[in-house]
């Protein structure tokens, strides 16, 4: 159509040289299209392959987040499945002697009241009685309950046996609080002593022993809390280490010690004065 109306308007005006561009111009034209209708059809399939590409990934991201929610769920049901199964159960303790070599396995010493709260067993407390007694003798005391309540805290923090190296001793100084019943040395298997130490400083009124080369732990009840470290093995004489952290002291505790000064005060017998005393003190 392009040509014909060239020709028929313009052919008959223009020169042969005018004529030749025309039809120059036209076979351009004319080879050009095919070219322009191929690029706006590779566009169209760029196009449809990037919005085809684009839809694969958004279904595999779906089937990702899918599969990771399923997973997850899974390893919430696995985890509700697999709960920790504690080996010490509660109101129980499990405790071995290293010298005796009797063991107290899952061993009930306290009933619950009925506010929730935890009563010492009688029957309990006398074998724990004869269990903490003098290997050498088979002597017995009266173990103070505070650390038989302790000690039950630290199995269940701990889940393990706990293991006693040393309790009663008759054959101690009277001062010692090994003599009277007050005091406890033991360890737990798999557990670093001093992270037992440290862990132990979280009661109240206790005294803390740490000793590296022995591998053991000494824990007594006494009226103030204090700590040390002793680097000295057994038979040996002690090497305390300076500059140990003490608890700090609270109120309450310095109350009771300025009313007990005061109580020892009052109690004192006033004594008689010579004159010559009273003249140098007024």
């Amino acid at each position: 159509m392009i040509i014909s109306g060239l020709h028929s308007l313009t052919f008959a005006y223009m020169d042969k040289r005018m004529r030749r561009l025309l039809i120059s111009l036209s076979l351009c034209l004319f080879a050009a299209a095919p070219s322009v209708v191929a690029a706006k059809t590779s566009t169209k399939a760029a196009q449809s392959q990037r919005a085809g590409k684009a839809a694969k990934k958004k279904a595999t991201a779906k089937s990702k987040k899918k599969a990771t929610t399923k997973d997850k769920k899974k390893a919430t049901t696995k985890d509700k499945k697999k709960k920790k199964t504690f080996k010490i159960k509660k109101n129980h303790i499990t405790l071995y002697h290293t010298h005796t070599h009797e063991k107290l396995e899952q061993f009930k010493i306290y009933d619950t009241n009925k506010h929730g709260g935890l009563s010492l067993n009688k029957k309990a407390y006398k074998k724990l009685k004869r269990f903490f007694r003098d290997p050498k003798t088979g002597k017995q005391i009266n173990i103070d309950e505070k650390l038989i309540m302790y000690l039950y805290r630290i199995g269940q923090k701990f889940d393990e046996p706990i293991e006693i190296v040393s309790a009663y001793r008759p054959q101690s100084r009277k001062t010692s609080r090994h003599y009277q019943g007050k005091a406890i040395d033991f360890k737990i298997k798999g557990v670093n002593p001093k992270v037992l130490w440290e862990h132990c400083k979280r009661f109240d009124n206790v005294g803390l022993g740490y000793y590296p080369k022995s591998q053991f732990i000494h824990m007594d009840a006494r009226s103030q809390s204090y700590y040390w470290i002793d680097k000295a093995g057994s038979g040996e004489a002690a090497r305390y280490v300076s500059g140990v952290k003490q608890r700090p002291q609270r109120k309450n505790n310095l109350k009771q010690t300025q009313t007990t000064k005061r109580q020892n005060k009052k109690n004192k017998k006033p004594t008689k004065t010579k004159k010559s005393d009273s003249k140098k003190r007024r």
